[in-house]
């Protein structure tokens, strides 16, 4: 994503090109977290304290945040469009909704 948004390929404008900037510069936090709490062990020290809490479920949290971030920066800036056919009548597809 964010090769993606740093040359320009994105096929829409600085807000799209921002939107997955942001969007990839979040994963890279999910993971660069998860790599900092394994290396430094901090899950097995909150284990020793009774709490069950490792880096694995650190890197979820930081995935479910990374979803939310692309469902409210970038579904808004996508837009399907429909393959030419013979239907010259019918509805162009809206945007995409979920």
């Amino acid at each position: 994503m964010v090769l993606v948004a740093r040359h320009g390929r994105a096929g829409g404008g600085t807000d799209l090109l921002k939107a997955y900037l942001s969007a990839g510069l979040i994963l890279l936090a999910a993971v660069v977290s998860h790599g900092v709490f394994g290396f430094f062990r901090w899950g097995e020290h909150l284990w020793d304290r009774g709490l069950w809490f490792t880096e694995n479920d650190l890197f979820h949290i930081g995935m479910i945040i990374w979803l939310f971030a692309i469902r409210k920066m970038l579904f808004p800036q996508i837009q399907d469009v429909r393959p030419e056919s013979d239907d010259k009548d019918a509805e162009p597809m809206a945007s995409a909704r979920i």
